[in-house]
């Protein structure tokens, strides 16, 4: 019976990756316009567009006028790439072009559906070298109508190195007709820039952008300029290139994920696509083949839709440029119910459960109550009333919607209704303390521009995990690589050990928090797990009279500076050590100028203080307290972005599939080469003999 499920999940294959084409067809009409030149020697016979997929029934025009074809009683032409199922466009007529260095010729396709994937473009002769491949690019389009936002990419799906200039997109009411996706129609003034988008693409590289406040009925206009660079300079095509991208963004429905294609379009290379000898050597127990790989598509989907309660918050600008410390905005509405921005920082190492604001900020919001008393801390003490109640109508959030999982409600993490008003250092509006993050959450951390909260009862497993993906994908434009822990790849964990300074009575600890265990280094001594409280809230590291000592240095010979910690600056003596958080080698040290108060009043309990300016240089860094009596914390000191797969990288599993049974059927096939060239190379053979 089990079998018999298998062989019919490998028949529905098909079918369920047509729903899922239907699905992306949905998405967009498209046009493709390009400019040109041709530098050969020889008069071109015609010139061809490599798309990915069987996409020529999506064709509608193009290609049969002057407008859209540089030839003579322009004709256009498709046919499907032998052995890839990809689609060749030829644009011919009853003419050759010959050498025109100086003079662009226009090349341009339209039709309904989304917008396929351009593989390469070439110029092709009579004689060898038959086709001769200009420089492209590609721009992908998604539209979320939930939220109003175009995400434009630019990628390199070819096998050449290119650069790219002049990237810009418009948005616009109205379609441009394709005769005005030309330089003339469209000059470079009327596009605005994609800012980090001009420059060198190894193949398979991209960037991608988000842009927010695009209708659904509005039509996206993208261009690019393109050379072949880098490994690729050496090119026979020497010139640049144009392209003209246009979509209309009515995506109502959003794209299958990368997994569900790669798949299912496994299941059905496994069960249906391959033809002849192919089809001999993988068709056996088809049904059951492609039922397994099905199988597993399901299982794995499963595995990852658990959506957990998460929030995903972007960093704000910190008060002081080149400030490392993590601030976020949050807003409120003042006692006259004018909005308000309150500059927080988040303090890691703050035993505060409230959020404490400045007096001014206190009486904008109309807190009131509270017991006065006393915070003991690093650099001192300070007057301040804790329990003081926030007004309901303060609506206090966060100026940035926090980020949920697909499928939840946008809210946002509990916010303190309490508050503690008391002293900050110049520029510091407000502070959310580790002791309000331990309350509320098992986990928060930071990833690059982004710090999130993962809610109590959601755990590491699933918690963790989906704030990442989240985090990485708002960041890189995809997830990054990840250890089975959904941690990035690299990360590396220590237990930490929690812990709250005794005070007098009527006073409050402000430090607080968690303690890690860090080897650390001078040029005389070398001390190894010394503990150290993880400090957001602190610009810089610094280390106790005791330990300086240890490590051979004298504050007093040492150069000064300014640190910044809870209650204002601190004057240090600063010395150049070497920190190690984890005993792996693998983990990069830091070496950083470290502080020693001068006063010893500055630091009343002689702790050392893990500070931003190690924290903030770390790509990715969490505290997790799944477990309360193991609280871990965990870092990485770099990322590795992976992108979703474009159409691509999609098609290139079956691809390979078919290029390994080729390869088993036929011994003298390079069956080594890569996607992209091996694909090159059969559509160079595919060419009539009377080209060759």
């Amino acid at each position: 019976m089990f079998h018999r499920f298998q062989a019919l999940l490998g028949r529905m294959a098909v079918f369920f990756l047509g729903l899922l084409s239907v699905a992306q067809a949905i998405a967009a009409d498209w046009m493709i316009n390009e400019d040109y030149y041709q530098t050969d020697t020889r008069a071109a016979t015609d010139f061809e567009f490599l798309l990915a997929g069987d996409v020529a029934a999506q064709i509608t025009s193009g290609g049969q006028t002057s407008i859209t074809n540089a030839f003579a009683d322009p004709t256009r032409s498709t046919s499907l790439q032998p052995g890839f199922n990809n689609t060749i466009v030829r644009f011919a007529g009853s003419n050759t072009i010959p050498t025109t260095p100086t003079t662009k010729r226009h090349f341009g396709i339209f039709g309904t559906g989304k917008k396929p994937t351009v593989l390469t473009k070439a110029w092709s002769f009579p004689t060898a070298p038959f086709r001769v491949p200009v420089p492209k690019s590609n721009f992908d389009f998604a539209y979320d109508p939930q939220n109003d936002t175009l995400r434009i990419t630019l990628e390199n799906t070819s096998p050449y190195t290119v650069t790219f200039q002049n990237v810009g997109y418009t948005i616009s009411s109205t379609e441009y007709p394709i005769d005005q996706l030309t330089a003339s129609g469209l000059p470079l003034s009327v596009f605005q820039p994609l800012t980090g988008f001009d420059h060198e693409y190894r193949p398979g590289e991209f960037s991608s952008m988000l842009i927010a406040g695009v209708s659904l009925e509005a039509f996206a206009v993208t261009h690019a300029t393109v050379f072949f660079s880098g490994d690729s300079s050496g090119m026979d095509y020497q010139a640049t290139g144009d392209e003209w991208a246009q979509v209309r963004v009515a995506a109502a429905v959003p794209e299958p994920g990368a997994l569900v294609l790669v798949l299912v379009g496994l299941a059905c290379v496994v069960g249906f696509s391959c033809r002849g000898r192919i089809n001999g050597l993988l068709v056996r127990n088809s049904g059951k083949a492609s039922g397994r790989w099905l199988l597993l598509g399901v299982g794995m989907l499963q595995a990852g839709s658990a959506a957990a309660d998460v929030f995903v918050v972007p960093l704000a600008a910190p008060p002081t440029a080149g400030d490392t410390r993590p601030f976020i905005d949050l807003k409120a509405k003042d006692t006259a119910g004018k909005d308000i921005t309150i500059k927080t920082l988040i303090d890691g190492g703050s035993t505060s459960s409230e959020l404490k604001v400045t007096a001014a900020v206190g009486t904008q919001l109309g807190v009131s109550g509270g017991t006065p008393g006393t915070e003991r801390g690093i650099n001192g003490v300070s007057p301040t009333t804790t329990g003081a109640s926030i007004p309901a109508g303060a609506g206090i959030g966060f100026s940035s919607a926090p980020v949920t999982p697909g499928g939840q409600a946008a809210s946002s993490p509990p916010l303190p209704t309490t508050a503690s008003v008391g002293t900050l250092p110049p520029g510091r509006q407000a502070t959310l303390g580790s002791g309000y993050l331990e309350a509320n959450f098992d986990s928060s951390g930071r990833l690059d521009g982004y710090y999130f909260f993962v809610a109590k009862g959601q755990g590491a497993t699933g918690g963790v995990a989906t704030a990442n993906a989240i985090a990485s994908f708002l960041a890189f434009s995809g997830p990054v690589a990840t250890n089975p822990d959904g941690r990035p790849k690299g990360t590396k964990s220590e237990e930490v050990t929690p812990f709250r300074h005794p005070v007098p009575q009527g006073e409050e600890a402000i430090d607080g928090g968690f303690r890690l265990g860090v080897d650390i280094r001078s040029a005389f001594s070398t001390q190894s797990s010394i503990p150290f409280i993880l400090k957001s809230g602190f610009s810089n590291t610094i280390i106790s009279s005791q330990l300086a000592s240890l490590l051979g240095l004298n504050p007093g010979t040492l150069p000064t500076a300014q640190v910044e910690t809870n209650f204002g600056t601190m004057e240090v003596g600063m010395a150049q050590l070497q920190l190690d958080l984890f005993s792996d080698p693998s983990f990069p040290s830091f070496t950083v100028p470290v502080g020693i108060a001068l006063n010893s009043a500055d630091n009343p309990f002689d702790d050392n203080v893990l500070g931003s300016d190690v924290l903030g240089r770390l790509a990715y860094w969490d505290i997790d307290q799944t477990n309360p009596s193991a609280p871990m914390f965990s870092a990485a000191a770099s990322l590795t972005p992976i992108p979703e797969p474009g159409t691509a990288t999609l098609i290139s599993v079956p691809m390979l599939l078919c290029l390994l049974a080729g390869s088993w059927a036929h011994h003298n096939r390079a069956g080594h080469a890569s996607r992209s060239t091996c694909a090159l190379r059969r559509w160079t053979a595919s060419l009539p003999a009377s080209k060759r």
